[in-house]
């Protein structure tokens, strides 16, 4: 069976935004999917929550969906995995420091490990995917498009920039559920 896991960002839970509703979408495809409460969401710990990811298994026909936090936590496990997924979506993506676009304020001092303990290994990550898409908002709050723009680029993945200021608290799951099958 083809399985989906939705790792969903920080300070949220597997009912925050649209999970749920691409978890049903997914389902209707035929997917088995799973959208876990990652650990201390709001104080998380990287390791944790790759380790949510790796105790999934995900294997050749599945898919990986990550969205803000939840897309560096997907690019942590598979730069650390041995196994091929099929498609990996990454909404609101980034693999950088967020801080230095709030300078003064450190808000997201909580996440910058997950982004900054060491440089990523695109090689390896590229190699453990068939395909991936980055989908970030053109004037998203949090996760500013050049962010998007890097990984898009690092990955060689299919970028798709939306209008929208909203950090994907809602989102047109056609962006996701027209690839599932292509």
């Amino acid at each position: 069976m083809k399985r989906a896991l939705i790792v969903h960002g920080w300070d949220c839970n597997s009912n925050d935004y649209w999970y749920q509703d691409e978890k049903k979408a997914l389902e209707a495809l035929g997917y088995e999917a799973k959208v876990p409460d990652m650990p201390s969401a709001v104080l998380p710990a990287m390791e944790k929550w790759v380790k949510v990811v790796s105790d999934f298994r995900p294997g050749e026909n599945d898919i990986l969906i990550g969205h803000s936090l939840g897309t560096t936590t997907i690019l942590r496990y598979l730069e650390k995995s041995h196994q091929k997924v099929d498609k990996v979506f990454l909404i609101a993506a980034f693999a950088r420091d967020l801080n230095e676009y709030f300078p003064t304020t450190h808000l997201l001092d909580p996440i910058t490990d997950f982004a900054t303990e060491k440089p990523f290994n695109w090689k390896k990550i590229k190699s453990n995917y068939n395909e991936c898409f980055v989908i970030n908002q053109k004037d998203d709050v949090w996760v500013p498009k050049e962010c998007g723009i890097e990984v898009a680029e690092k990955l060689g993945a299919n970028l798709k920039l939306v209008d929208g200021t909203n950090h994907f608290s809602k989102i047109d799951l056609s962006l996701i559920n027209k690839h599932i099958h292509s």
